[in-house]
């Protein structure tokens, strides 16, 4: 896929319809909270898109799928980040953003991968510290 491509399939979504491509992809980043690299690494790739690229930003975030996910196949993106999680290549950071609800999808996927368990896991931990900050937030 070419720039123009990749732009068209991010900002096809109603909310973004009406804006400037530059405007849209200004809002996703606000949006899904990137970092100053993290968006550097998104520019990189939707100047130059391809697949190497892609799965390097993959490692970066969970939070930068929306833009690559129209240059990697379903099956690469989850064996990829399943790849990760078992050779123990992501941080906690990570993880925690897998759990946000924006990914659920991919979180039912991964739990059903090779690092489920894994997964699971993290997932459990995840579900308790918030159950426990809701709790001190009610006291």
């Amino acid at each position: 896929m070419n720039t123009l491509e990749i732009l068209d399939k991010i900002t096809e979504k109603s909310y973004y319809h009406g804006k400037s491509r530059i405007d849209a992809v200004r809002q996703m980043y606000f949006q899904y909270g990137l970092s100053v690299k993290q968006r550097r690494a998104v520019e990189l790739f939707l100047f130059k898109p391809s697949e190497e690229q892609a799965i390097e930003i993959l490692a970066i975030s969970p939070k930068m799928l929306p833009f690559i996910q129209y240059a990697l196949d379903d099956e690469i993106i989850v064996e990829k980040i399943s790849d990760l999680i078992i050779q123990k290549k992501v941080n906690k950071r990570y993880l925690h953003e897998l759990m946000n609800c924006m990914f659920r999808d991919l979180l039912e996927v991964l739990l059903l991968s090779p690092c489920g368990p894994l997964v699971e896991h993290y997932r459990k931990k995840y579900l308790m510290r918030t159950k426990l900050e809701n709790k001190k937030v009610t006291d």
